[in-house]
């Protein structure tokens, strides 16, 4: 809940000119929660790490093509030539099977379902924290009309 005091005081605020219902509430929250934008960047992170996997087990292409070249020049007769020779290589590797390539993907395959997990916990805390701050403005807000009341 202390992670949400200055949201929900910011709230007071910002909507003390119009009435906030509890969606509006949940949407600024998710906006500036900072534990919920770094469970999003993890779980953007993490699906980054599946692809990666994967891409051991494509194959791997290599192309090389070295230019070489010679000046030749005689002082004596003058004369000058020049020989060129160039080539390419083209390989192609295609592992069968590797299976700590496997190992890896179904490592980034659990972690990716690890990071769902956690961004779909951190957005459940922001909706109870938003929540408890809504009712705790909203109590406060009562708490303030009854002691007006009172004084009159």
């Amino acid at each position: 809940m202390r992670g949400l005091t200055p949201i929900a005081l910011g709230l007071m605020l910002a909507y003390s000119a119009q009435a906030a219902d509890l969606l509006d509430v949940y949407q600024a929250a998710e906006q500036q929660d900072q534990t919920y934008a770094a469970a999003k960047a993890a779980y953007r992170a993490g699906i980054e790490k599946l692809p990666q996997a994967r891409a051991a087990l494509w194959p791997q292409v290599n192309l090389t093509a070295p230019l070489t070249g010679n000046y030749v020049k005689d002082h004596i007769s003058e004369q000058k030539a020049s020989y060129g020779s160039a080539s390419y290589t083209l390989s192609l590797t295609q592992p069968l099977y590797r299976l700590q390539n496997n190992i890896v993907v179904d490592q980034a395959t659990l972690q990716l379902t690890q990071f769902e997990a956690q961004l779909n916990q951190s957005q459940q805390d922001l909706i109870l924290r938003a929540a408890q701050a809504y009712f705790d403005v909203l109590l406060a807000e009562g708490s303030v009309a009854r002691a007006a009341r009172r004084l009159r």
